[in-house]
């Protein structure tokens, strides 16, 4: 029975006579494992190795592939393409928020748009944007 055993895995733990869960440790030799084994989660008893793998040694695992959330839960294998930050921005970089447009007059507590005479968010559109002057002389 301890051969389908794995980390996680629900079972009876004969040791402290409690339901328990398998747990997976490891044993270190400065900065190598030596050796990989599963223990009973409440009371750290050692179950018995399975037959597949050698005594004292770690088994030999492949990388697991990064896992995707999104891909997961679509069941796709596929990774989405990726929208380039540059070719997103390739206009002439200018953007109609109200921190952005002339008639905005900022405080530290407020921001005010001057044409309209009312309190604005600075990341609001503004359907009056005019942009602001280059300021180069000051």
């Amino acid at each position: 029975m301890a051969a389908k055993l794995a980390p996680g895995d629900s079972f009876f733990c004969q040791h402290c006579q409690a339901r328990s869960v398998v747990k997976s440790k490891r044993e270190y030799t400065d900065f190598t494992v030596t050796r990989e084994y599963l223990v009973c989660a409440f009371c750290q008893h050692e179950l018995p190795a399975p037959d597949t793998a050698p005594a004292g040694k770690a088994p030999a695992l492949a990388p697991a592939r990064p896992r995707n959330a999104l891909s997961e839960l679509l069941g796709d294998d596929a990774v989405p393409e990726q929208a380039d930050a540059a070719a997103l921005l390739q206009d002439n970089q200018e953007r109609r928020f109200c921190k952005n447009c002339d008639y905005n007059f900022l405080t530290p507590f407020k921001c005010q748009c001057t044409l309209n005479h009312r309190e604005v968010e600075p990341m609001q559109d503004c359907p009056d944007f005019s942009p602001k002057k280059s300021r180069s002389g000051i």
